[in-house]
């Protein structure tokens, strides 16, 4: 559970950026099925040769662990390859640059447990916690 204050999110609400594009993600990890993570392009590119099992799918379906393909960091600024971490929904949970794995939080287990998934079943499992844990800070900020 993410510890949070009510001054925290009072003054986030206005300068988050991304918290249509966060519901959008939270539909996304729902969406995804056993059989899109079975045949998500497995093949290395220039972005993802250096990924193991779950990251390079997750990166594949979602741009996961890249700042030019994040649907969340491509939402808060308009620079093409690094989104701004302070208008980001996760920077209502931590301070940090790159909150989304950086931080010693939830943020950071979910995260890994994506990057680090070694089968279909635990990658599904983990896009859920993920959806959860950014419908748990939604509705902080709300």
């Amino acid at each position: 559970m993410i510890q949070y204050t009510k001054q925290t999110f009072k003054l986030k609400k206005m300068e988050i950026k991304n918290l249509k594009e966060a519901e959008e993600l939270i539909k996304k990890y729902r969406d995804i099925t056993i059989g899109m993570i079975k045949n998500a392009n497995l093949t290395p590119n220039e972005n993802n040769h250096f990924k193991i099992f779950g990251e390079r799918v997750a990166n594949n379906l979602l741009g996961f662990g890249s700042t030019s393909q994040c649907l969340l960091c491509q939402s808060t600024t308009e620079n093409t390859y690094s989104g701004d971490c302070s208008k980001c929904i996760y920077s209502s949970v931590s301070k940090t640059s790159y909150a989304c794995f950086n931080a010693s939080t939830s943020l950071n287990r979910t995260y890994r447990a994506i990057q680090f998934s070694a089968n279909p079943k635990s990658l599904k499992k983990a896009f859920e916690a993920r959806a959860d844990l950014i419908e748990e800070i939604i509705s902080k900020i709300k």
